[in-house]
């Protein structure tokens, strides 16, 4: 029987990163459900041609897969580390298009969501993470 591996400290930081980020995911998928008819998000919606009650949703899912596998992940779950590597590496792509592609706040919130997705990534695949999620 292999001994699980103590939990390294950036995983119990990412646990805690992932809930708080779970939480803000799906407050902000609401808020901006609530608040889709403003003349601000219409108009940066539109520049954008996206639809906000799409990207409402899939923000809110997004939130509630991290909120959902936050505490699995802690406990060592190849799972939850899958999920949640997918949703980091989708963060990785979409930040990056956005940073390419629009210009001023849009450009930004894409740049800090390629970074927030990459730091995640590079948490889940340390050394120390991977003996982690092997043994446990």
């Amino acid at each position: 029987m292999v001994t699980p591996t103590r939990r390294p400290g950036f995983i119990t930081l990412l646990t805690v990163l992932i809930v708080l980020g779970g939480f803000f995911d799906v407050v902000g998928g609401i808020l901006l459900l609530i608040f889709q008819n403003d003349d601000a998000v219409q108009a940066l919606t539109d520049d954008v041609g996206v639809n906000v009650t799409v990207l409402a949703i899939i923000t809110i899912v997004f939130g509630l897969i991290y909120l959902a596998f936050g505490r699995a992940l802690g406990n060592g779950s190849g799972f939850a580390r899958f999920l949640v590597a997918l949703i980091a590496l989708i963060h990785v792509v979409a930040g990056v298009l956005a940073a390419v592609q629009h210009t001023g706040d849009l450009r930004w919130s894409g740049i800090l969501s390629a970074v927030w997705g990459a730091l995640i990534l590079l948490i889940l695949f340390t050394p120390r993470a991977n003996a982690f999620f092997r043994t446990n």
